[in-house]
C-alpha cells in the first residue's frame, strides 16, 4: 500500500513538470481534469482576448501581479514565452474574496450553485503575445470541473466560466499598467 501511496505522490508532482515541458516544446496547452475524458487544450478554452499598448514584457510582469492578488497560485511561468500557469488548482467555495459560483458555471441543484458546493479543478493560464515593438496582446484561458464531496461515487462535472474571473485578472493587469 505504501508503495502505491509513493508512486501517487510522484505522479502528482511530475504533473506541473510535464506541463511545463509542454510548454517549452511549443506544443499546445493541454490539462487533464476529472470531467474530460481527454486531455483538455487551453488554447481551445480561450474566454477573453485583451490588446494593451505596452510591451510583453510589462503585461508579464502585471498578469503575475493580478493572479497573486487574486490568491491564485501560478506554478509556471516563462517571461520569453509570454505564459503564466496553473495547471492544477483544487479549491472549495473560493478563490480568494470570490465564490466560485461568481466564477464558474457548474449547474444548480436543490442547494444552489454546484460550482459553491463541490470541490473545483481548474487550470488558469494568462498567454502574453507581441503584436507589434510596443504593443501586446493577453489571453486569459480558463478550464474546470467539479467533483462532488461525496467523492468518486459521483461523476465529476464539466464546468464553464461566467467571464468574471477573466475580467476581473484583465482590470487588475490594466490597473497594474496604468495606475487606474
Amino acid at each position: 500500500m505504501s508503495r502505491l501511496v509513493g508512486v501517487l505522490i510522484v505522479a502528482l508532482c511530475a504533473y506541473p513538470l510535464a506541463v511545463a515541458a509542454q510548454v517549452q516544446q511549443g506544443t499546445p496547452l493541454s490539462v487533464r481534469l476529472p470531467a474530460y475524458d481527454t486531455p483538455v487544450n487551453l488554447d481551445t478554452m480561450e474566454t477573453l482576448r485583451h490588446h494593451e499598448d505596452v510591451m510583453r514584457e510589462a503585461v508579464f510582469v502585471a498578469a503575475r501581479k493580478a493572479l497573486q492578488e487574486l490568491a491564485i497560485d501560478m506554478t509556471y511561468a516563462d517571461s520569453a514565452r509570454g505564459i503564466v500557469l496553473n495547471p492544477q488548482i483544487t479549491a472549495m467555495r473560493r478563490i480568494g474574496k470570490y465564490r466560485m459560483g461568481q466564477i464558474l458555471e457548474c449547474g444548480n441543484n436543490l442547494n444552489g450553485a454546484i460550482a459553491d458546493q463541490f470541490r473545483i479543478r481548474m487550470a488558469v493560464a494568462v498567454v502574453i503575445d507581441s503584436i507589434a515593438p510596443s504593443k501586446s496582446e493577453f489571453r486569459v484561458l480558463i478550464a474546470a470541473s467539479a467533483q462532488s464531496p461525496e467523492g468518486v461515487s459521483r461523476p465529476p462535472l464539466a464546468c464553464g466560466t461566467t467571464g468574471f474571473l477573466e475580467e476581473r485578472i484583465a482590470k487588475l493587469i490594466d490597473v497594474t499598467i496604468w495606475g487606474s
